[in-house]
C-alpha cells in the first residue's frame, strides 16, 4: 500500500475485502484471501518462503579451493525483520584433497570428475537491516 500521510489523504487501510463477479453477474466476497497484507511496505509479502540456491564458494581444508553449492531451503518470517530458516546444500569441490586422500582409485581427474563433495545443513536466524519498500529517507 502507498501511504502519503500525514500530509496526503491516502492512509494504509486497517482492513479490506475482496470481491469477484459471479456467473450470475452478482458480486460475492472472496473467502479467506491470502498473500495481500495491509502492512505499510510489505505489499504481497508472504511469511513462508521456499527457495533453491546455486552459487560459487570457497572451501579451506588442507588447501583452498572453489566449490559449487546446490541446495534447497525454507525461510519463515517470525517478526517484521526477523527470519528463521533451514537450508540444505551439496557442495561440489574443485579439489580431491579435502579429505586428505588424493585419488584413492587412480581415476583420471577432470574439472569436477573424481573431486570431493560434501553436504551441509544450516539452521539460521537473520535480521533484515533495511525495511522493505522504503519510499523516503525519513520513512
Amino acid at each position: 500500500w502507498f501511504d502519503d500521510g500525514p500530509w496526503g489523504g491516502c492512509r494504509v487501510p486497517k482492513s479490506w475485502k475482496l470481491y469477484y463477479k459471479t456467473d450470475a453477474g452478482e458480486w460475492a466476497e472472496v473467502k479467506n484471501p491470502t498473500g495481500y497484507g495491509t502492512g505499510k511496505g510489505f505489499k504481497g509479502t508472504k511469511r513462508f518462503t521456499p527457495y533453491i540456491q546455486l552459487g560459487l564458494g570457497f572451501t579451506y581444508c588442507n588447501e583452498l579451493c572453489l566449490n559449487f553449492p546446490l541446495g534447497v531451503g525454507v525461510k519463515y518470517k517470525i517478526a517484521d525483520r526477523v527470519n528463521v530458516g533451514l537450508d540444505w546444500a551439496v557442495h561440489f569441490a574443485t579439489s580431491d584433497k579435502l579429505d586428505g586422500i588424493s585419488d584413492p582409485y587412480y581415476i583420471k581427474s577432470g574439472f569436477l570428475k573424481n573431486k570431493d563433495t560434501y553436504c551441509s545443513t544450516l539452521l539460521y536466524l537473520t535480521y533484515d537491516i533495511c525495511p522493505k519498500l522504503r519510499k523516503c529517507n525519513n520513512d
